[in-house]
């Protein structure tokens, strides 16, 4: 069974919160208001919780599987396909396609060719990022 975590990006101090230090400790889902009118409680690096909306942060979900170096993919990860790789354009975009229900790979240039890749063969991919804090020039 796949394990359910989430990191989440603060739109106002632009950081990550994600483990071992800072995690999401809590996600209203049901759509009713949350804990003191808040949708998304965070433990910090020092321990503090803090509240948020969900406009003040975005939400991503762990996929339950890692890297080939055993770090943990998550939505909005850009990876490396080690396997088929040529050139900067065999990287992709993790993300939740709403319609299947499933993580996809989005290619980051749509002009190139590009072939499939399976959610579970990931594990000869390569995290060089986030769409957060990695400059797409630098993908």
């Amino acid at each position: 069974m796949r394990e359910i975590k989430f990191r989440a990006w603060d739109k106002r101090e632009k950081k990550m919160h994600q483990g071992p230090d800072s995690w999401v400790a809590y996600l209203n889902v049901t759509g009713e208001p949350g804990l003191f009118g808040d949708d998304v409680s965070i433990i910090d690096e020092h321990g503090d919780e803090c509240f948020y909306s969900f406009d003040e942060v975005e939400v991503m979900q762990y996929t339950g599987l890692k890297d080939k170096n055993g770090k943990e993919i998550y939505e909005g990860d850009i990876i490396d396909d080690l396997e088929h790789i040529d050139t900067q354009d065999d990287r992709g975009i993790i993300r939740w396609d709403k319609t299947r229900a499933r993580f996809i790979v989005d290619p980051l240039n749509l002009e190139e060719s590009w072939h499939d890749w399976e959610m579970d063969e990931l594990n000869h991919s390569r995290i060089v990022g986030n769409i957060h804090e990695t400059p797409m020039e630098d993908t």
